[in-house]
């Protein structure tokens, strides 16, 4: 979620026994907030761990419904 300032922010909620076990308690509550001139950065950098091959990321951009372009090249090997 983008917040009016394009602040990126990210929040979440855990309950249950694993939290109870790790945290002693049955809610926990999380908020991450990334400086909007860092969301670029972000996104290039979990684009690169994410995807290491061109093809994965044609596949998830397709199983989520994501519209995009594709072009690629290659010099064929002229023998």
């Amino acid at each position: 979620m983008t917040e009016n300032n394009g602040v990126l922010a990210l929040n979440g909620q855990d309950l249950g026994p694993k939290v109870r076990e790790f945290f002693h308690t049955d809610e926990y509550e999380y908020f991450y907030r990334v400086p909007a001139p860092y969301k670029n950065t972000l996104l290039l950098y979990l684009l690169k761990e994410k995807f290491e091959a061109g093809f994965v990321f044609n596949d998830w951009l397709d199983e989520h419904g994501i519209p995009y372009e594709f072009f690629n090249w290659y010099s064929p090997d002229e023998g």
